[in-house]
C-alpha cells in the first residue's frame, strides 16, 4: 500500500490474504501385526513399569504370613445354625462350617498364624457354640409360654361360651341330636309309607270280602244221606247169578236173564237213574260266616292302620319342628364351634413348637473330634508371585501400547500406506 493511499480519507488498508486452514493430523491406522515393533521401541518404559510391579509383588510375597488351619468334628442335630451363634459371639465368624455326609455331623475349621492358637480357639468356640445351643432352645421354649397361656385362656372362654349356648337351648350334643333327628325322620317316613301300603292292601281286601259276602247265600245244605238200594239189589243179583251158574250152564236162559238185569241196573246206576233222594239238612252258611268274620277283621285292621297313620303324621310334624329349630340354631353353633376349633388348633401348634424346642435343648450336640494343632501350614507367596508376574506383564503391555498410540507420525511403511492411502515409494532411516 502506498503513502498516497494511506492519506486518502475512507481508504481501505490492504490486508494480506488469509492463510489456508491446516488439515487435522491423521491418526495412524494400526493393526495387530504392527504392535510388536512398536512395543519393542517402548521396551525401556515397559521394563521400568514391569520391574516396579514385580518389586511390589516380591515385597508382598515376602511379607505374606504362613497360616495354619485347625479342623474339628461336631455332632449337632437340628437346632440353630452356627451363623446365629456368630451374631452372639463375633469371634465365631472366623469359623467355617461345611456339613458332613454322615447326617448331623458338622465339620468346622479355623485359620490362624499359630497352629496351637488355631486349635485352642476352635475348641473354645465349639464348646461355646454347643453350650449356646443348649440354652437357645430352652429360652425359645420359655418365650412361647405366654402365647400358650393366652391361647389356653381364650380356648377355655370359647368352651364356656359354647357350653352356655347348648345349655340355654337344652341341647346336650348338637351333632348327635341332628343325626338322631335325621334318623328318626327317616324311620318315621318309612313307617308311614309301610302303614299307607298296608292300609291300601287291607282296604282292597275288605272290598273283595264285601263283594264275596254279597254273593253268598245266608243258608246252605249241611249234610245229605245217600240211597244205597240199587247197590244192594246189584249185589243180590250177582249172588243169584252165582247160584244159577252152579245149576245151569252160562248160556242158559235163567242165567242170561239175571245177567241182563245186572247190566241194566249197572247202566241205571251209572246214569244216576237208580239213585233215589236221601235225607238232607240245611243251616246257616259257614262260608258266609267265615267271609263275614274276615271282613270284620279287615275293617278293624283298617281302623287301626288309620290311627297308626295319624300317629305317624303327628310324630313327623314334631320331628320336623325340632329339626327346624336345630336348623335355626346351626349358624350360631357353627360360629362358636369353628372359633373354638381354631383356638384349639392354634394351641396345639404352639404346644408342639414348644415341645420341639424343649427337645432341641436336650439334644444340644457334642464334640466328636476335637481340634489338634495342624502340623503343616499354608503360605500364599507362590500365588502372590504368580499374580505379580501376570500383573507386571499386563501393566507393561498397557504402558507400551499407550505410548505407541500417543506418539505422533507413523513408524512403519505399512502403517503409512494404510494411514494415507498411498503407496510408499521409498523410506530412509533417520540418523543423528
Amino acid at each position: 500500500m502506498t503513502d498516497a493511499a494511506q492519506d486518502l480519507p475512507g481508504a481501505y488498508a490492504a490486508r494480506p490474504p488469509p492463510a489456508a486452514p491446516r488439515a487435522p493430523p491423521r491418526r495412524a491406522r494400526l493393526q495387530a501385526g504392527d504392535l510388536p515393533p512398536l512395543l519393542w521401541r517402548e521396551r525401556a518404559p515397559m521394563a521400568v513399569v514391569a520391574a516396579a510391579v514385580l518389586a511390589l509383588g516380591l515385597i508382598a510375597a515376602a511379607a505374606a504370613p504362613q497360616t495354619y488351619t485347625a479342623h474339628a468334628m461336631l455332632w449337632a442335630p437340628g437346632g440353630p445354625p452356627l451363623a446365629a451363634f456368630a451374631a452372639v459371639d463375633p469371634a465365631a465368624r472366623r469359623m467355617k462350617v461345611e456339613p458332613d455326609n454322615a447326617g448331623p455331623l458338622v465339620r468346622v475349621s479355623l485359620r490362624d498364624r499359630d497352629p496351637r492358637r488355631a486349635a485352642a480357639a476352635l475348641n473354645r468356640l465349639s464348646a461355646s457354640y454347643l453350650a449356646w445351643r443348649a440354652q437357645a432352645p430352652a429360652a425359645a421354649a420359655a418365650a412361647l409360654e405366654p402365647e400358650r397361656q393366652a391361647l389356653a385362656a381364650r380356648l377355655a372362654q370359647a368352651d364356656r361360651a359354647l357350653g352356655d349356648f347348648l345349655a340355654r337351648n337344652g341341647i346336650a350334643d348338637f351333632e348327635g341330636e341332628q343325626a338322631a333327628l335325621a334318623a328318626l325322620r327317616g324311620e318315621a317316613e318309612a313307617q308311614r309309607s309301610a302303614a299307607e301300603a298296608q292300609l291300601a292292601e287291607r282296604q282292597g281286601a275288605a272290598g273283595a270280602l264285601e263283594a264275596e259276602l254279597s254273593r253268598l247265600p245266608d243258608r246252605s245244605e249241611l249234610w245229605r244221606d245217600e240211597d244205597n238200594t240199587a247197590g244192594a239189589k246189584l249185589a243180590q243179583l250177582r249172588v243169584q247169578r252165582a247160584e244159577l251158574l252152579a245149576t245151569y250152564r252160562p248160556d242158559a236162559v235163567p242165567v242170561r236173564a239175571v245177567e241182563h238185569k245186572i247190566a241194566a241196573l249197572q247202566q241205571a246206576m251209572a246214569t244216576g237213574e237208580a239213585q233215589g233222594p236221601g235225607a238232607e239238612r240245611t243251616g246257616p252258611n259257614p262260608l258266609r260266616q267265615t267271609v263275614a268274620s274276615e271282613a270284620q277283621q279287615a275293617q278293624a285292621d283298617i281302623a287301626a292302620l288309620r290311627r297308626r297313620r295319624a300317629d305317624l303324621d303327628a310324630q313327623a310334624m314334631r320331628l320336623a319342628a325340632a329339626s327346624a329349630r336345630l336348623s335355626a340354631l346351626t349358624p350360631d353353633y357353627l360360629a362358636l364351634s369353628r372359633a373354638r376349633d381354631a383356638l384349639a388348633a392354634s394351641l396345639s401348634e404352639v404346644s408342639a413348637r414348644q415341645e420341639a424346642r424343649a427337645q432341641g435343648a436336650a439334644a444340644a450336640g457334642r464334640i466328636v473330634k476335637p481340634a489338634s494343632p495342624p502340623a503343616h501350614g499354608k503360605n500364599p507367596r507362590w500365588l502372590i508371585l504368580a499374580l505379580s508376574v501376570l500383573a507386571a506383564a499386563a501393566c507393561a503391555l498397557a504402558v507400551g501400547a499407550a505410548r505407541a498410540r500417543a506418539r505422533p507420525g507413523v513408524r512403519t511403511r505399512s502403517v503409512a500406506e494404510r494411514t494415507f492411502g498411498l503407496p510408499v515409494l521409498g523410506a530412509a532411516a533417520l540418523r543423528g
